[in-house]
C-alpha cells in the first residue's frame, strides 16, 4: 500500500504481520500478530496488541503509561519507580530485605550515627530491670581540698574521685563533720555508692537531697584518735 495512513478513517487490520520501515503515526494500530518497526512508533491516542508484542530496535516511548507487564532481556533504565507507595528510587542490593530474611549490613544509622549492633539478651530501657556481670565505670578526680563543714561542687558527675579531703582527728567510735557536695546529677531517690582504700575510717553517705549529698567518717579503731591524712574517696551516684 502506498499512501499516508492519516488520510484514512477508521481502523486498519493487517494480518499475520506487517513491517515498517519508517515511522508509523496513527491513532489505533491493531494487529493479531506482531508489529515490528525499525523505527518509531508514535500514537496519539493508544496502542493496542491483542495477543502480540511491540518490538523496537530503538525506543518506545508513552507519555501516558503501560498497562500490563513491561518485560525486557536488557537494562531498564528509570528516574523512580512507583508500586503503589509512592515515587521510589530504587538502590543497588545484594540481598533479600524481607520480614523474614536475615538481613546483614556493616552498620546501621537511625539517626545517631553509623553503629555497630551487638547480641544482646534482654533490653535496656530507662524502665529495664538490667543484670550485667560487671560494670567498669570512668570517672573525674577533683584534687580541690574540702575542708571541715565546707562544701565541693562537683557540676553533673556521676562518678568521681575526691583527692584531698581536710578532716581534723577524730577519737576512737567518733564522727567526723559532716561535709556536702553539690552535684546535679543528684535526686531525692539517688542511690550513692562510696569507698576508700583505708583501715583506720568508714566513710557513710548522710542526708541525700536534689542537687547535693552529705558524707562524713567514721572511727571504728580502737586508737585514740586517726590521723588527718586519707586516702583518696570515690563516688558513684546512680
Amino acid at each position: 500500500m502506498v499512501g499516508n495512513l492519516a488520510d484514512l478513517t477508521g481502523s486498519i487490520t493487517f494480518e499475520p504481520q506487517t513491517i515498517f520501515q519508517s515511522p508509523v503515526t496513527a491513532s489505533i494500530i491493531s494487529a493479531s500478530g506482531h508489529i515490528s518497526c525499525s523505527g518509531l512508533i508514535v500514537g496519539g491516542s493508544e496502542i493496542n496488541l491483542l495477543k502480540g508484542n511491540i518490538t523496537a530496535s530503538g525506543v518506545i516511548s508513552a507519555s501516558g503509561g503501560f498497562i500490563g507487564g513491561v518485560t525486557s532481556t536488557g537494562t531498564g533504565t528509570f528516574a523512580n519507580v512507583n508500586t503503589g507507595q509512592g515515587a521510589s528510587q530504587v538502590h543497588l542490593m545484594n540481598q533479600n530485605i524481607r520480614t523474614t530474611d536475615a538481613v546483614v549490613f556493616a552498620t546501621v544509622d537511625t539517626g545517631q550515627g553509623a553503629n555497630e549492633l551487638f547480641d544482646m539478651n534482654q533490653n535496656v530501657l530507662t524502665t529495664s530491670n538490667v543484670p550485667f556481670d560487671g560494670v567498669t565505670i570512668s570517672k573525674d578526680t577533683f584534687n580541690t581540698a574540702i575542708a571541715a563543714l565546707g562544701d565541693l561542687t562537683i557540676e553533673t558527675s556521676r562518678a568521681f574521685t575526691l583527692g584531698k579531703v581536710s578532716i581534723p582527728e577524730i577519737s576512737k567510735l567518733n564522727t567526723s563533720p559532716v561535709y556536702t557536695i553539690n552535684n546535679e546529677a543528684v535526686t531525692t531517690t539517688s542511690v550513692i555508692h562510696c569507698s576508700m582504700n583505708n583501715t583506720d575510717l568508714q566513710v557513710f553517705i548522710g542526708a541525700i537531697s536534689a542537687g547535693q549529698f552529705e558524707f562524713y567518717f567514721f572511727n571504728a579503731t580502737a586508737a585514740t584518735t586517726v590521723a588527718v591524712a586519707i586516702q583518696p574517696i570515690n563516688f558513684v551516684i546512680l
